[in-house]
């Protein structure tokens, strides 16, 4: 592994309810679920980032319709049933399924109003990837960053903490 990538960490969250109401996201303090991996419910912190070091993060939006969404996947992979293995085509998914344009376009303000540079940006708009400092992370996703042990291995690693 890079001495880059260990440099870097990628968050997969989930800010659908964030963005449910965004207007409330702007003003009110609200944390996102989805951020904190297990693991590090049973640790202590050794440290804590340096706010200025740069984070790469993928952050994921709730699809569209998630009942919808676990029906239709019940159904594709269900011998008796009409929707059995009748797929959908990248561009029928993203619209049934998709976050909304304005949802996503929602996430990019969100993201550029908190310093985060947009590096990617997908066509079902379920990811959008950024880079920011620990200091920005850490004030836009309401988290601190820290470093923990590893568990196992002679190392650490860090992680969220809330």
């Amino acid at each position: 592994m890079s001495k880059d990538v260990k440099k870097s960490i990628i968050l997969i969250v989930t800010v659908g309810s964030l963005l449910a109401t965004s207007a409330g996201a702007a003003t009110g303090r609200q944390t996102p679920g989805g951020l904190v991996p297990e693991a590090v419910s049973s640790l202590q912190p050794v440290g804590r980032l340096n706010g200025a070091q740069r984070m790469k993060l993928a952050i994921g939006l709730a699809p569209r319709d998630a009942q919808g969404l676990d029906a239709f996947i019940q159904q594709l992979y269900d011998p008796a049933s009409a929707g059995y293995r009748h797929y959908l085509t990248p561009k029928q998914f993203t619209a049934r399924f998709g976050p909304t344009d304005r949802d996503y376009q929602t996430l990019i303000d969100y993201a550029k109003a908190h310093r985060f540079k947009v590096t990617g940006q997908y066509p079902n708009r379920l990811v959008l990837d950024v880079e920011g400092a620990v200091a920005d992370v850490e004030k836009a996703l309401h988290v601190t960053m820290r470093t923990y042990p590893h568990p196992t291995e002679a190392r650490t690693f860090y992680a969220p903490d809330m």
